[in-house]
């Protein structure tokens, strides 16, 4: 679905002492790519920028077109938005504190009801998106706060996969998880992006950018900074320049080409990938 800023600004608490830049003549397009990782380090406009694709947040100046639908300053004119947020869903950093009806069903079934679904359809719906991220069906009629916080995570994701988003925004899905439950959490949403929805990830860690993403936005100080592939920006110079964080198993793969081991960088991945090169090189480390 297209996704376009055109010279879009945004300021916090203006006009007061504590006024600061969002985002300053953002010109983008998400057009192109099925997995996006938005990244920058806290307080560079990542969330802002997404909060403006779901009409959260209005810009100050410029447009922000969703599919055939425009996001103004002018607040009156932003006759659309709960249209755009049928289409684009959103995950928050703790999707869980969201949980709010007394059944995991009703939670589900919640979204796309409050779009106009029919009661058959949301509860067909529902109860699919349920199944979709790993719970069964002795979890329909369970209390979500009864769960635990993995368990309530993935109700809340399956209540925006209830209502069958075009595209789906994640702000730091793997934040307050152990590896196993990141793991299995970045495995349900591949799955979503395989089934042909759109993914733009907000992210601090940059193993998920490297093993995930097709494309990656760059925020510095509310502009977007760089534009690249994850190995383009991993294989230069440029993401020290932007304090990003160096994804560990590229790390292990350059100290071990230092050291002359033969390991070609284009099919790390992840660990399993930087095993199997690691294999291959070491005869020639040898």
């Amino acid at each position: 679905m297209p996704i376009n800023f055109d010279h879009v600004f945004y300021t916090y608490s203006k006009k007061t002492p504590f006024e600061q830049v969002g985002l300053e003549d953002i010109n983008l397009s998400f057009n192109d790519y099925k997995f996006i990782a938005l990244v920058g380090h806290t307080g560079s406009g990542k969330s802002t920028l997404v909060q403006h694709i779901t009409g959260l947040l209005l810009p100050d100046k410029g447009v922000v077109h969703v599919d055939d639908y425009v996001i103004t300053p002018k607040k009156k004119e932003n006759k659309n938005i709960k249209k755009i947020r049928e289409n684009v869903g959103l995950v928050f950093q703790f999707p869980e504190y969201q949980l709010f009806e007394d059944t995991v069903l009703k939670d589900v079934a919640f979204g796309p009801k409050n779009f106009g679904v029919s009661e058959k359809e949301t509860i067909e719906r529902a109860k699919s998106a349920i199944l979709k991220v790993g719970l069964d069906e002795s979890y329909f009629e369970r209390s979500p706060f009864d769960l635990s916080g993995g368990e309530k995570r993935r109700v809340a994701i399956a209540g925006i996969i209830a209502i069958k988003p075009k595209v789906l925004i994640l702000d730091e899905p793997t934040a307050g998880l152990d590896p196993q439950g990141s793991k299995k959490m970045m495995q349900l949403f591949c799955e979503i992006n395989k089934n042909g929805t759109q993914i733009i990830m907000v992210t601090h860690d940059m193993d998920l950018v490297l093993e995930y993403a097709d494309h990656v936005l760059v925020m510095k100080d509310g502009k977007v900074a760089k534009e690249s592939s994850p190995l383009d920006l991993f294989s230069s110079s440029d993401y020290k320049e932007l304090s990003l964080d160096y994804p560990c198993v590229f790390a292990v793969a350059t100290e071990l080409i230092k050291k002359g081991m033969k390991i070609d960088l284009t099919k790390i991945k992840n660990l399993d990938t930087l095993v199997e090169e690691i294999k291959k090189g070491r005869d020639s480390y040898e």
